[in-house]
C-alpha cells in the first residue's frame, strides 16, 4: 500500500490518461487470460473425470496421471490466485489514484473558488475605487466651477471698482480744471485791474503834469506881466 501511494505521484492530466489506458489493458490482459485458465482447468478436470471413469482401478499409473493432472490444476490455480492477487493490487491503485484525484480535484475547485472569490472582490474594489474617482471628478469639476464662478465675480466687481475710480477720476479732474479755469479767470481779472490801475495812475500823472505845465505858464505869464507894468 505504501508502495502504491509513493507510486501515486502528482502526473500530468497526459500522463494519468496513459497510466489508466495501460492499467487497463494489461487488466483487461490479466483477465482474458485468467479466463483462459479457468476454461483450461475446467477442460482439464473434465478430462480427468473422463479418464477417471476410463483408468478406474488401474492402479499405480492411474494414481499418477491423476495427481499430474491434480498439480497442473493447482499451479494454475496458483497462477491464477497471483492473477488475483495482482488484481487487486491494481483495483487498490486504481483507488488510490481515484482518491488522490478527488484530492487534487478537491484542491483545484478550492483554489478555483478562492480564485474567483478574490476576482469578485477585486472587481468590488476596482468599481468602489471608479466609483470614488468619479466622485472625485465630479467634486472637483464642481469646485473648479465654483471657482472659476467666483473668480468672474471677483473680476467683475475689479472691473466695476476700475470703472468707479474712472469715474471719480474723471469727475475730480473736471472739479480740477474748474478750479484751474476759476484761478485763470481771477488771475486775468487781477492782471485787467491792475493794467487799469496802471493806467489810470499814468492818465492822473499825464493830467498832473499837464496842470502842472498850465500852472507855470500861467505864473510865467503873470510874474511877466508884473514885470512890464
Amino acid at each position: 500500500l505504501n508502495r502504491l501511494r509513493d507510486s501515486a505521484r502528482m502526473l500530468t492530466k497526459e500522463e494519468e490518461i496513459e497510466q489508466r489506458r495501460r492499467a487497463e489493458e494489461e487488466y483487461d490482459d490479466r483477465v482474458e487470460k485468467s479466463n483462459a485458465r479457468k476454461e483450461k482447468i475446467r477442460q482439464m478436470e473434465e478430462e480427468r473425470k473422463k479418464n477417471a471413469m476410463l483408468a478406474d482401478g488401474t492402479g499405480k499409473d492411474g494414481r499418477a496421471q491423476k495427481n499430474s493432472v491434480l498439480e497442473r490444476a493447482k499451479q494454475m490455480l496458483d497462477e491464477d490466485m497471483d492473477d488475483v492477487k495482482h488484481m487487486n493490487q491494481m483495483m487498490l491503485y486504481s483507488k488510490v489514484v481515484t482518491i488522490r484525484d478527488a484530492q487534487i480535484q478537491e484542491k483545484r475547485n478550492v483554489q478555483s473558488e478562492r480564485e474567483e472569490e478574490e476576482r469578485h472582490l477585486d472587481a468590488m474594489m476596482e468599481i468602489e475605487r471608479l466609483k470614488a474617482l468619479k466622485m472625485y471628478e465630479v467634486r472637483e469639476h464642481e469646485r473648479l466651477a465654483s471657482q472659476r464662478s467666483g473668480a468672474k465675480v471677483i473680476i467683475e466687481q475689479i472691473k466695476d471698482r476700475q470703472t468707479q475710480r474712472m469715474k471719480e477720476e474723471e469727475h475730480r479732474d473736471q472739479e480740477r480744471s474748474f478750479v484751474l479755469k476759476q484761478i485763470e479767470a481771477l488771475k486775468s481779472e487781477e492782471v485787467q485791474q491792475v493794467v487799469q490801475k496802471k493806467l489810470a495812475s499814468e492818465r492822473l500823472m499825464q493830467e498832473v503834469n499837464v496842470a502842472n505845465t498850465a500852472a507855470m505858464k500861467i505864473k510865467e505869464e503873470r510874474m511877466l506881466a508884473e514885470k512890464l507894468e
